[in-house]
């Protein structure tokens, strides 16, 4: 994930696990990040620990399968771009949250295919709030 001054956050796919930002498997562990930047994420061992939403609805699927979870906290007021174009190669879906507390409900935003099969979302964000950040697969994938 990489947030930059439009602040886009980059979520990768990788095959070995890193010695940094990989996300948690549950909602309620979220590994914390701030600023902006490129973290890692894995999916290979990932369950699927977030509730079904309709606003992720796409091709009749309303659930983020094999989901890990960040908890952002923004260091400045303004526009944020989170995508997984061109880092990832399974089909991802990603969802944001303006809470902390788990289960995350209603995401404020999410999508599914934004550029290709991967994701892309943006959202308006104020300064030390911090946003749940739900990074996974479309259902089966």
């Amino acid at each position: 994930m990489h947030p930059t001054p439009t602040r886009a956050l980059a979520l990768a796919v990788l095959g070995a696990a890193p010695a940094f930002a990989q996300g948690a498997d549950d909602c309620a562990s979220a590994q914390a990040i701030t600023g902006t930047g490129d973290w890692n994420f894995l999916l290979f061992t990932a369950t699927t620990d977030g509730l079904a939403t309709p606003v992720c609805s796409a091709f009749n699927q309303d659930q983020i399968e094999n989901d890990v979870w960040f908890a952002w906290t923004a260091t400045s007021d303004g526009d944020v771009t989170l995508d997984t174009c061109d880092t990832s190669t399974v089909d991802t879906r990603v969802a944001i949250y303006d809470a902390v507390t788990c289960p995350a409900v209603t995401p404020i935003t999410c999508n599914d295919d934004t550029c290709n099969l991967q994701s892309a979302v943006q959202w308006t964000a104020n300064a030390g709030q911090t946003y749940l950040i739900r990074g996974g697969t479309y259902p089966g994938a």
